[in-house]
């Protein structure tokens, strides 16, 4: 967030004994120093070191002869992610993850007072800024939560949330995040998706806002709208941003460093990540248990619409 370390240049190394055909060394081990620049002791430091946040390591390199780019150059994207009691850890973390191994990319928590907001999972944040000392925003990111009515009905929050819009140059959720940019008309005229739980409460912001055939993916873009699927799908979302918030072979350059050195390859036990691939019993099961949130959340669009 806040600390970034030092900017690293990948030196492409020269010709030589012990090289493969293409150039690149016959020793795997070396092979993998060559490409990353760094050797195994400053690897093992950058790997530790990516357990603190602030302190992450600076992955997301510029390759000698290769130009960075323009969003970049003009100095670090500030990303806004407004905070609520209830919100999921997950939502943000994930994100937040991914964005602190890209130097060119800052994260600035925000949050209605400037106290610590207790997560759904019972876990603390502290704010680094508040709703009305928030600095000017290049992104904003819009997490859910548990807290999600009580966030839809919250005038301030979708008010922070309505001046910021307009400011941004890109509009972005994980999970019921697009539920309340729909609540602040972030999403008139676009195409979003969310938890798929809560598939049926953004349907009730149609036809502002449209939920598109592929409602289950991971993330779905429209235009300079990113919007993330349930939960862990915010890591996905999150990599997609930095290639579209950079652009162009540098973006995409540094989504694929900072995947890496988050060793981000998901190879879960089981396969009952999405309705249609679930078990029945377990789909019944966690859909029961998701109920009274998805009644509640429902109560609080309505109410909303309602005026």
């Amino acid at each position: 967030m806040g600390i970034q370390g030092p900017r690293r240049t990948i030196v492409p190394t020269s010709m030589g004994e012990g090289r493969r055909g293409d150039g690149s060394p016959a020793d795997p081990e070396e092979r993998g120093r060559a490409r990353s620049g760094l050797n195994r002791r400053e690897a093992l430091a950058w790997i530790a070191a990516g357990s603190v946040g602030s302190l992450a390591p600076n992955v997301a390199g510029v390759a000698e002869g290769e130009e960075t780019s323009p969003a970049a150059e003009e100095g670090p994207m500030v990303i806004g992610i407004p905070l609520f009691r209830g919100v999921t850890l997950l939502d943000f973390g994930g994100p937040l993850q991914i964005f602190a191994f890209v130097p060119s990319l800052k994260v600035v928590l925000v949050a209605e007072e400037d106290k610590p907001v207790e997560c759904n999972e019972g876990i603390s944040v502290c704010p680094q800024r508040t709703f009305k000392d928030c600095p000017k925003l290049d992104v904003l990111l819009v997490p859910g939560g548990g807290g999600i009515p009580e966030a839809i009905a919250n005038r301030c929050y979708r008010e922070f949330l309505k001046e910021k819009g307009p400011e941004v140059k890109w509009v972005t959720s994980v999970c019921h995040g697009s539920l309340l940019l729909a609540a602040a008309g972030l999403l008139d005229g676009y195409e979003a998706i969310t938890h798929w739980g809560w598939l049926d409460c953004l349907r009730l912001f149609e036809p502002r806002v449209k939920v598109p055939s592929d409602y289950y993916a991971r993330y779905h873009v429209d235009r300079n709208r990113i919007t993330g699927g349930g939960i862990s799908s915010g890591i996905d979302a999150a990599l997609a941003m930095v290639a579209a918030f950079l652009g162009g072979p540098a973006g995409e350059r540094a989504a694929k460093q900072t995947q890496l050195g988050n060793q981000y390859a998901p190879s879960p036990p089981y396969h009952d990540g999405l309705p249609h691939a679930a078990d029945p019993e377990v789909l019944r099961a966690v859909t029961r248990g998701m109920e009274p949130l998805v009644k509640r959340t429902e109560e609080a669009i309505k109410a909303l619409l309602r005026g």
